[in-house]
């Protein structure tokens, strides 16, 4: 499938860029076959942005989880200056080219069914996009060679757009398919329901208006909980890609077998650990989180307290992500967003609006759909009295420590500690990063706020990259 999917990709990219360039691609036209193909069908066009989907949060969450200590990955990597070249290109040249294309050929071809999907797909690349840098180019960024250099949009602007994809979504997913050109196995997640993509795209329109709160918080919370009523019922709703023997799990290649060889090495960070071990929430009658030895594998089982590796690494951890760990198994799903993650931020917004009871239920909820997503009893965990405390005693810490350990390695962990302004009331005992591992450039206990833009930018866009730059520490607009 790996392999099918990029070869659509290099024509895709020959497709949207034109014949000129594709005649460059392979010698001026020597090559030329008069028995080729000269378009991608919607069928092979679509599992890329679906497969682009999943990659992008893995590449993004690789550096990201190590910012929210989740993961351990070398003490100074964590916390200097990054830019993700990598996972800008993975947006722009394969996710939001080929979903654009979509966009354009399933318009005129009259099947609104693939117009909506890849409308849904678009709107998320999008917002990882501005999550991940803050500013950065759309509106003008798909026009190909008539503009090379195209402005960058504001993270304002870029938030409408992401809404005005997921409403246009919702109208094309939502008139009638036309008859014989229906989705099918091309859909490697949903595999056609149509019914779970209406479910996502109204779960990916709380999810990004969850994201405004510092913008206007009951608005934020009103906006959110409208969608929500659409949105993922169950786990079962999960929009995540499930890989196999063939096509593994990027998560499996790269801290399991890339630690095995020595080559790479990032292991569970001690934050992460004690989120789970009762050190940052102390526990009132159990002494672990039965999720703990599912998401990471002790190195020896009969360890009887677990902790990770410590920011500055002075504390070795005593458990790793293996082989059998949750995420990192070879055929293990990348979850891009989950009913749990849906739950957690109905949570947020009721208890913004001082509705505890709805809070409460909601936060409940998510606990007991990521317990049963791992395949765990998680009834003493539910039943302690650090856990169970109750409406009228829930918080925001509650619900940001069950979501983070719900979102392990997922980027949203890091929007929410950005958006929380890494508040140690939020997160207790979140430390800045030490001096001595810490870039010189960056203010000393400054948090990482945003990506650095990709050095090839300069050379290729300077005057638009050079007006929308901000450092490393400075907040986004989204966070202010």
């Amino acid at each position: 499938m790996r392999n099918k999917i990029y070869k659509n990709i290099a024509l895709a990219l020959c497709i949207i860029f034109g014949a000129s360039a594709c005649d460059d691609f392979v010698g001026n036209g020597f090559n030329d076959n008069p028995n080729a193909v000269t378009s991608v069908s919607l069928e092979s066009l679509l599992p890329v942005g679906i497969e682009s989907a999943a990659s992008l949060q893995y590449q993004v969450s690789f550096t990201t989880s190590q910012v929210t200590q989740q993961m351990y990955g070398g003490g100074a990597s964590d916390h200097e200056p990054f830019s993700l070249p990598g996972s800008w290109t993975e947006a722009y040249l394969v996710s939001l080219l080929n979903m654009d294309q979509v966009v354009k050929q399933a318009t005129e071809e009259g099947v609104p069914h693939y117009a909506g999907v890849a409308q849904v797909l678009m709107a998320q690349t999008v917002g990882m996009v501005t999550d991940t840098w803050e500013n950065a180019p759309y509106s003008e960024a798909l026009s190909g060679f008539t503009n090379p250099q195209p402005a960058y949009d504001s993270q304002e602007d870029l938030y409408v757009a992401i809404d005005e994809l997921l409403t246009s979504a919702l109208v094309n997913l939502s008139t009638p398919a036309v008859e014989g050109v229906e989705i099918g196995s091309e859909d490697l997640v949903y595999e056609g329901d149509i019914a779970k993509w209406i479910k996502l795209a109204y779960s990916l329109k709380a999810r990004y208006a969850i994201h405004l709160t510092n913008k206007g918080a009951t608005a934020a919370a009103d906006e959110a909980l409208s969608a929500i009523t659409s949105g993922f019922d169950s786990n079962d709703d999960d929009f995540e890609l499930i890989y196999n023997d063939v096509n593994k799990n990027p998560w499996h290649l790269t801290p399991v077998l890339a630690n095995n060889t020595g080559n790479i090495t990032i292991y569970p960070g001690a934050y992460f650990i004690d989120e789970m071990n009762g050190v940052n929430f102390p526990f009132t009658t159990i002494t672990e989180d039965p999720r703990l030895r599912v998401l990471t594998t002790p190195n020896d089982p009969s360890f009887t307290t677990l902790v990770g590796t410590s920011l500055d690494g002075t504390q070795l951890g005593n458990t790793n992500l293996s082989e059998t760990s949750y995420n990192t198994t070879v055929d293990a799903p990348v979850t891009v967003m989950g009913y749990a993650e849906l739950k957690f931020i109905e949570a947020e917004a009721y208890l913004i609006k001082n509705d505890n009871v709805n809070a409460y239920s909601a936060y409940l909820e998510g606990i007991s759909a990521t317990m049963e997503k791992l395949g765990v009893d998680g009834s003493s965990y539910l039943a302690d009295a650090s856990v169970s405390v109750g409406a009228a005693n829930l918080t925001m810490a509650l619900i940001m420590k069950e979501k983070y350990i719900a979102l392990f390695l997922s980027p949203e962990t890091w929007v929410d500690m950005r958006r929380m302004g890494y508040d140690t009331d939020v997160y207790p005992n979140f430390l800045a990063p030490p001096v001595e591992i810490q870039d010189s450039e960056v203010p000393e206990g400054a948090f990482p706020q945003r990506a650095l833009y990709p050095p090839d930018e300069y050379s290729r866009n300077n005057a638009s990259v050079t007006a929308a730059f901000n450092s490393f520490a400075d907040q986004m607009w989204r966070d202010q």
